[in-house]
């Protein structure tokens, strides 16, 4: 749903789509009572969202995505939020890595779907050494390391918490913009980052008081 959704949207118009999904995940927690409703946590995780939207829509983007391609993004957000929450009694029982591991035969026949006739047309001898790396950095690191880690966070603090933390992905993606590619960033788009870092923090800090 997210490759097909961002290839008929824009990245600006998927990116802040996407960043919905900590708010997903914070209303399902909540639903199932795996966490209390704080008004602090809502509060911080939104101003967070709007920051998201500062610096992304502030960006030098050009046209708009299709509705086709916008609805399917949302619907990964939802999905990847749904997942996310029902990953909690999982891997507070089970180790992250034996999770992950035994979540990938489940995963292929939809995959086998999405890509087979894809890849058996692939010409792999044209795919240059820098396209290895990059296919050896999203299997590897995106694909394993990144996501071992962030089941532990959810064994430890739970859903919504380590969700909340996807807000940080626009304003680093944007530092290392700057600072790799030598991309230039707006005013506005800098103090999103601070609305960003703000709301995270909120809800963090919401998340650790006691119950009332």
């Amino acid at each position: 749903l997210f490759l097909g959704g961002m290839a008929n949207t824009t990245a600006s118009e998927g990116a802040i789509i996407m960043a919905t999904s900590p708010l997903f995940t914070y209303l399902l927690s909540v639903i199932f009572r795996w966490e209390r409703f704080r008004w602090l946590a809502l509060t911080g995780s939104f101003i967070a969202f709007g920051g998201v939207v500062m610096i992304v829509a502030e960006g030098n983007h050009k046209g708009h995505g299709t509705l086709l391609g916008n609805l399917m993004v949302l619907a990964a957000a939802l999905a990847w939020a749904i997942s996310t929450a029902f990953m909690k009694p999982i891997v507070t029982k089970y180790r992250p890595l034996p999770v992950f591991t035994a979540s990938l035969p489940g995963a292929l026949p939809a995959m086998l779907f999405y890509g087979l006739v894809p890849t058996i047309h692939q010409d792999f001898a044209a795919i240059s050494p820098y396209g290895w790396l990059m296919f050896g950095h999203v299997a590897i690191l995106s694909g394993v390391v990144a996501f071992v880690c962030f089941y532990e966070g959810v064994r430890q603090i739970g859903p919504s918490a380590s969700t909340t933390y996807q807000f940080l992905v626009p304003p680093v993606a944007a530092l290392f913009a700057v600072l790799i590619l030598g991309d230039s960033l707006l005013p506005l788009q800098y103090a999103g980052m601070v609305i960003v870092l703000a709301g995270v923090f909120m809800a963090s800090w919401a998340r650790r008081q006691p119950a009332t």
